[in-house]
């Protein structure tokens, strides 16, 4: 079953990222629902622009949807250049067991990652400014894991692993 997705799993590491649903700024557009928070302290907050997550620590906001293979898509936001911030997928119920495509807006990079043991498994360069909003595209069918960055048409990372599917 695949989920066209505009907002997805998200999770927050220290860094104020807005995921938005469109680029009209209305409030967010997704399927998912049942969203429950993990981690350490922080916000979750609903508004105009989306969904907000702030924290000085590790914070997730899961959506308890649920799907063996599925495209999500999201519009991200960076508010300020600190720390690093996450779209959470295939995700047990803590956040940890999952695959991570984390944003370093300081480090400049994209990163798809295992969460349980920090393995790497694509990383690409990005360049990245304040306040402007960011398409991201991931598509996950069986063992296959694309990664799509604004309006490549190409992953611009492709790996196959079966940690989580």
């Amino acid at each position: 079953m695949f989920y066209g997705v505009k907002l997805i799993l998200a999770m927050m590491l220290a860094i104020p990222i807005l995921w938005i649903g469109n680029a009209t700024r209305a409030a967010a557009d997704t399927n998912l629902s049942g969203w429950v928070t993990s981690g350490d302290s922080g916000t979750l907050m609903n508004n105009a622009d989306g969904k907000l997550l702030t924290s000085t620590g590790n914070f997730f906001a899961l959506s308890t949807t649920a799907a063996d293979n599925f495209t999500y898509e999201a519009d991200v936001t960076i508010r300020r250049f600190q720390g690093v911030g996450a779209l959470v997928l295939r995700s047990n119920n803590s956040g940890w067991g999952s695959y991570m495509l984390q944003i370093d807006p300081v480090g400049g990079w994209i990163r798809l990652k295992d969460a349980n043991g920090d393995r790497e498994l694509g990383v690409y360069s990005v360049s990245l400014a304040a306040n402007t909003t960011y398409h991201l595209k991931v598509r996950a069918v069986g063992s296959a894991l694309q990664v799509y960055w604004g309006s490549n048409a190409t992953p611009v990372i492709n790996v196959n692993d079966t940690a989580y599917n």
